[in-house]
């Protein structure tokens, strides 16, 4: 008998008392039962998976999943946990997984837990079947599991329809008012409406007023949040007194406190508009007591931060080496005392990789300690190979290790891709598509440039089909991509007047020319046009007619590029943190910059100073208005947060009115490498 087999026959046996015939066959309801919910809370928790190798932490959480669902068998959070866990980390046995599902819906057909965990196992692969089952089990007494899964199918992808996913979450909700799980507030937050929210808001509290249970309470941060967004700005300070009522509750309320817990307390103080001092009290007395944590890392960081400015001019080097400098001398001792922030090794590369004086010794270091954390701790990804070689190809470092590594990233990206195009549900346009486009893309130049820098022609020949597929023009900054692309290609195999007809024509259509950053300008797509330019033998006068656009594009094409929008900005009446109500109808005839951001988001927090200095300087002209849509989901945090950074521009909590317009929010800038804290985005010119 095969291990499948195996488990399957006790998770079978489990479900329907095989020793003594089928019992009454309960179904699970809105919470996971109080011994359940800890023993997933201990056993996978992210602090122990996060410092597992990923081998171990996959092959671990399997046997886990898979035990209580022998000890918990008319419970669906674990067996749904497990396909979901496979579905993210190991596609390729979902397909074993679902037959092991569909034999157990055969087998007992009039089980509507059986019928669910068949249909969660056929989303993504097959979910129209999915939705099927699910339309067909929804009304069952008692099992709500089926209408929040239909909510959440419906929230998103290629079957994305609000209606209905309102029409799902408002079913689950009527049973389940109370839920505190994460996937809940969630989707309450992108599609609940006001109704929806006060009654969740009112039934949590009522249920935490009653709740012993630490992981229960830890809702109260969830719950937080909604208050706040039901509230107007102007009745916020009530919000921050029962806060500080939650707090004196919860300071005692759990015997065994970890570093999640004092972060979760340091939130909602925060949140409570104590004095900066008690903030930092609490601050200090986390890192106190759990001295390696994560969360004590993350104080440290973002004290250095504010402590130790960036410098504002991006082309001076003088300044940014000396930040540089002092970031890796920091990131060397924390990287020794917070061994619990399992991303330390990442950071210090990523650190490494916006260093504008970088040495290749330092380089092939950080890097080599990168690929061996990474090859450790996480699922092998394409972009874990292109970020280590694009910095050896920046810096015209060991071109040969950088196709090798590059070829590795063409590899996972061949299969990522393969794996994207079996989910049935993922949208054909949109942000995360878009974003997936460009990577790609942004991914084979980096092969092309690594096959260039090593000479090796021969190389392309794997991954002809990838680079020769022409991707829509729709898409900002694909085509720009496409023909350099195509210019490298025809370099490599010695068709030059082509690579340069290629080249003048990825010039002409980037979206936007690269800028310093950190003291140093990367434009390999110039400099590669330059050089092959020379070598034909052109001159300096010529190059510069080869390279000024047509008259008529030069203006846009320095500027950027404007883009018309595909939706248009719904009609909003929201107050800002002052209490002022801004209408879009009233902005009639003025130009008006809406700036998108959150107080978590690290690239945010660099542009916001720039923008205040801007709001400042135009706050006075009638025909221009600067606003800011918040996003945050923590409300509470913002105003501290902006009164700290003593910003004046007008800031509107729009959480809900974002995420009404968008299915996802992508809030990071792909025109350079940035670093906040721990990671790296890089894509030039895009």
């Amino acid at each position: 008998m095969t291990n499948l087999a195996l488990r399957s026959t006790l998770i079978l046996c489990a479900l329907y008392s095989c020793a003594y015939g089928q019992s009454t066959l309960s179904l699970p309801g809105c919470e996971v039962p109080p011994a359940l919910r800890s023993e997933l809370s201990q056993k996978l928790q992210y602090r122990k998976l996060g410092l597992m190798p990923y081998k171990d932490r996959v092959s671990y959480r399997k046997t886990v999943l898979e035990d209580l669902a022998q000890r918990y068998p008319r419970e669906i959070a674990p067996l749904q946990r497990l396909i979901q866990d496979t579905r993210g980390e190991s596609p390729e046995e979902l397909t074993e997984l679902q037959q092991r599902f569909r034999t157990l819906a055969a087998e007992h057909p009039d089980d509507p837990l059986a019928q669910a965990l068949l249909a969660e196992a056929l989303i993504s692969r097959d979910t129209p079947a999915a939705i099927a089952i699910l339309t067909k089990i929804r009304a069952t007494p008692r099992f709500p599991a089926p209408s929040l899964m239909l909510a959440t199918i419906y929230s998103d992808g290629k079957r994305a329809d609000k209606a209905k996913a309102i029409e799902n979450l408002s079913a689950y909700l009527e049973q389940c008012p109370a839920s505190e799980s994460g996937e809940t507030q969630w989707l309450l937050g992108r599609l609940g409406t006001p109704e929806m929210q006060t009654k969740v808001a009112v039934a949590l509290r009522q249920r935490l007023a009653h709740e012993t249970d630490p992981e229960v309470l830890r809702s109260y941060q969830p719950l937080w949040g909604l208050e706040f967004r039901l509230r107007p700005p102007q009745e916020h300070d009530a919000v921050r007194k029962q806060v500080v009522q939650d707090l004196q509750r919860l300071s005692t309320a759990n015997p065994k406190p970890d570093a999640a817990w004092a972060a979760l307390l340091l939130k909602g103080l925060k949140q409570s508009g104590a004095e900066q001092t008690k903030v930092t009290a609490a601050e200090d007395k986390l890192t106190r007591d759990f001295p390696a944590s994560a969360q004590a890392f993350q104080i440290a960081y973002d004290r250095w931060h504010k402590s130790v400015k960036e410098p504002e001019d991006q082309k001076d080097i003088k300044a940014w080496t000396a930040y540089s400098a002092d970031e890796r001398k920091h990131r060397e001792s924390w990287s020794a005392t917070f061994m619990e922030a399992s991303y330390m090794e990442p950071s210090k590369f990523y650190a490494a990789a916006n260093d504008p004086v970088l040495t290749e010794s330092d380089a092939l270091n950080t890097m080599g300690e990168f690929l061996r954390w990474e090859e450790t701790y996480q699922k092998p990804e394409s972009s874990t190979y292109d970020t280590a070689a694009s910095v050896l190809l920046d810096h015209h470092w060991q071109p040969a290790r950088a196709l090798e590594l590059m070829q590795k990233a063409m590899e996972l990206d061949r299969q990522e891709q393969a794996m994207r195009a079996l989910d049935d549900n993922r949208a054909e346009s949109g942000l995360f598509v878009e974003s997936d486009l460009r990577e790609h893309l942004s991914l084979i130049d980096d092969f092309l440039r690594a096959a260039q820098a090593a000479q090796r022609p021969d190389a392309i020949a794997a991954y002809r089909v990838e680079i020769d597929v022409k991707p829509s023009a729709k898409v900002l900054g694909a085509e720009y991509r496409w023909y350099a692309n195509q210019a490298r290609v025809a370099a490599l195999e010695g068709h030059r007047p082509d690579a340069l007809a290629f080249y003048q024509q990825a010039l002409r259509t980037r979206p936007a020319p690269p800028e310093f950053w950190h003291g140093r300008l990367d434009d390999p797509l110039t400099e590669d046009a330059r050089s092959l330019w020379k070598e034909m033998g052109g001159s300096e006068i010529a190059w510069t007619l080869f390279v000024t656009p047509p008259q008529a594009d030069a203006p846009q094409l320095a500027q950027g590029r404007w883009e018309k929008p595909v939706k248009s900005l719904p009609a909003f009446e929201l107050a800002d943190l002052a209490g002022k109500t801004w209408r879009l109808k009233n902005l009639e005839g003025k130009v008006v910059l809406v700036n998108v951001w959150a107080t978590w988001c690290g690239p945010c927090q660099a542009e916001l100073p720039k923008l205040e200095q801007l709001y400042k300087n135009t706050r006075d002209r009638a025909d221009l208005q600067i606003l800011t849509f918040n996003i945050d989901q923590d409300l509470g945090l913002v105003a501290p947060f902006v009164r700290d950074k003593g910003f004046t521009f007008p800031v509107l909590p729009a959480y809900a009115l974002v995420n009404s317009v968008v299915l996802a929010i992508n809030i990071y800038s792909r025109s350079r490498a940035h670093r906040t804290g721990f990671w790296i985005v890089k894509d030039r010119g895009a």
